[in-house]
């Protein structure tokens, strides 16, 4: 039921009601007010009546014309009284009961005629007692008609009293119902009104909170049911935005992090590419006055120290070639262009670079194994720098694991536009505030203190991003590391 008509169910009801009341408590009033007419214009005829035989009386006594007149005008009056009580009681007493009233007092009247026609003209004395007699014959059955009319009426008012009583119980009766009927009508009402209008409010305060676990329920097909679909449209729409939301701002987040890294390297590479010329140039130098000793010290055959020289001019060479491999790399970090991209079967670079590292691995007793799929398409990357990668990230797992450890290679297609390379090792580990910044310069991860730059995930990082890939890691301390190469295939 809609709101509007419990509403009008609720008010009806008790206007319905008022007005059942009203017209059953008008109906015994009315009953009452016609009763009592009928008692009144009975107690008039009997009143009017008593008028008429007093004057009779007087006539009787003093034969004077002012008491028939007066006789006459109160029997006029009785007439009157008479047609006033059967137009008030209608159906209810018998036509035949008035019109033998009406009959008799005719008779009534008619003997008075007859009494004052012989009085005047002085007839016989026993004529005037007979008529006299007839009078007060007519006027005895007149007034016993009279009497009864009263008491038949004044029996009924009492019935209707009594009756009145009983319905004053009944009326009351009725209106105690009737309240405890509203109530528990109103109650209903009032609940199904409000119970959903606190769910609702309720629900709101959990939106405000975050909360969409609930929704409202839906019963019926009243406003508040419309209302509470809406709400639960509402509410999915809001969930739907704020997931669209947060997933936007994930991908900002990650957007600005890989724009950030980005100018971080790009800045790191600049300079270091300025480092690494800064640092050539005097390794050139170096390199070709350690050249120019070398030549003097070989045609020197008597030189006494000969010897002890030639080994610290080799160390000198060690060194200088040491440095140019450092600046070599820092030249491949900030950009230095490979080969020119060419179709490249993933599963021989893995080989390739596996191959590389088998003395390595044979040596610390390491287990590889390889999982490549046969289904793989070819790839236009850069052969070179990819099997530098792969080669880069064998060598940390080879390190990472130790003597005994293994080592899992697999290869395989993420989605249609994408392949991948996954390197998975049993070693230590990489601990969860290393890992967030794993792909950083010159951050020492699996190499012992003093070993290496910590450049080699941040080259292997750059070159696979100049590709169009991107490289994904994932660890657990004392159970491995696993990471991923994705280029676009």
């Amino acid at each position: 039921m809609k709101i509007r008509g419990k509403l009008l169910f609720g008010f009806g009801f008790y206007i319905l009601i008022a007005l059942a009341l009203g017209l059953f408590a008008y109906g015994e009033l009315r009953d009452i007010a016609t009763r009592l007419t009928v008692v009144e214009a009975a107690d008039d005829i009997a009143n009017t009546l008593l008028e008429v035989r007093r004057y009779e009386k007087n006539y009787l006594l003093y034969k004077d014309e002012e008491s028939a007149r007066s006789f006459r005008r109160y029997l006029g009056d009785l007439r009157a009284a008479i047609a006033r009580i059967r137009l008030v009681t209608g159906a209810e007493i018998p036509a035949e009961h008035f019109s033998r009233m009406d009959a008799v007092l005719v008779e009534y009247e008619g003997a008075f005629n007859d009494l004052t026609d012989a009085l005047k003209a002085r007839g016989e004395q026993a004529g005037e007692t007979r008529f006299q007699e007839r009078m007060r014959e007519k006027a005895r059955d007149l007034q016993t008609q009279a009497e009864a009319l009263s008491a038949k009426e004044r029996g009924a008012i009492d019935g209707l009293l009594a009756r009145a009583g009983r319905s004053l119980r009944i009326l009351l009766a009725a209106i105690l119902a009737a309240i405890v009927f509203g109530v528990v009508v109103n109650r209903r009402i009032s609940a199904s009104i409000a119970a959903p209008l606190g769910d609702l409010e309720g629900l709101t305060r959990k939106i405000a909170a975050g909360d969409f676990s609930r929704r409202i329920a839906v019963r019926g097909d009243d406003e508040l049911s419309s209302l509470g679909t809406s709400f639960n449209q509402m509410q999915d729409r809001i969930r739907d935005t704020l997931t669209t939301l947060e997933e936007a701002n994930r991908e900002l987040r990650e957007s600005r992090a890989q724009l950030v890294e980005a100018e971080k390297l790009a800045t790191l590479g600049r300079f270091s590419v300025g480092v690494a010329h800064e640092i050539n140039n005097p390794l050139a130098i170096i390199n070709e006055k350690a050249g120019l000793m070398k030549d003097y010290l070989e045609r020197a055959a008597d030189f006494r120290d000969k010897e002890r020289f030639s080994a610290l001019l080799a160390a000198i060479f060690a060194a200088v070639q040491r440095s140019r491999r450092i600046t070599h790399r820092i030249l491949e970090f900030a950009g230095t262009p490979g080969e020119s991209p060419d179709a490249v079967d993933l599963n021989a670079l893995v080989r390739e670079a596996t191959a590389l590292l088998d003395k390595e691995m044979a040596r610390k007793d390491i287990h590889l194994r390889l999982n490549l799929s046969e289904e793989l398409p070819t790839v236009m990357t850069d052969r070179t720098q990819i099997r530098q990668v792969l080669a880069g990230i064998l060598r940390n797992a080879i390190e990472a694991v130790g003597e005994g450890g293994a080592i899992d290679v697999s290869t395989g297609r993420k989605d249609t536009g994408t392949l991948q390379v996954s390197i998975e090792d049993n070693g230590r580990g990489i601990p969860e505030e290393v890992l967030k910044h794993i792909f950083e310069p010159f951050l020492l991860t699996s190499k012992e203190t003093g070993k290496g730059m910590g450049l080699g995930l941040s080259i292997a990082y750059g070159i696979i991003k100049r590709l169009g890939g991107g490289i994904l890691v994932r660890s657990e301390l004392n159970k491995g590391t696993v990471f991923t190469v994705e280029l676009p295939g």
